[in-house]
């Protein structure tokens, strides 16, 4: 994605400060735990189960290529990028890749948990249906900059 607004091209910058918040988050009690439980995964996902790399590709910008934990509290992800000097930055490309559960979001597991619980059920046990992958799809953007 491309972050974009007058901030980023007013003045030079020493530090932007990204928040992103996500959309239909499962903020439940349990968050992403209880959302996945029935998918009976090992080990079972979690909120900090997501770890996604940071890349940034801006000129004398540092922190880029950094990972870290995709949901933060309360469904939101914070990061930071630190100038080498003053830098003007101008629209800022962004990329966030996932690295971090091995099941990604759970595409792949959701048909064998579907499959899994259709089958204990028809056993007469009581199962939870699995709910289908969380969707991670940002709502909003704030950012924060501090002028050289």
């Amino acid at each position: 994605m491309t972050v974009d607004h007058p901030l980023l091209h007013d003045k030079p910058l020493a530090h932007i400060e990204l928040e992103l918040v996500w959309q239909d988050f499962p903020g439940t009690r349990g968050g992403l735990g209880k959302y996945y439980r029935g998918y009976r995964l090992d080990p079972p996902i979690r909120n900090g189960s997501f770890v996604v790399r940071v890349t940034a590709p801006l000129a004398g910008w540092t922190d880029s290529g950094r990972s870290l934990k995709l949901l933060g509290a309360g469904g939101r992800t914070w990061f930071e990028l630190t100038a080498r000097g003053a830098k003007r930055v101008g629209a800022m490309p962004l990329t966030l890749e996932l690295v971090a559960p091995v099941q990604g979001f759970g595409d792949d597991a959701y048909p064998a948990a579907i499959a899994d619980a259709s089958l204990r059920a028809a056993q007469g046990e009581r199962v939870v249906l699995p709910n289908p992958p969380w969707r991670a799809m940002v709502s909003r953007i704030g950012l924060r900059v501090a002028p050289a």
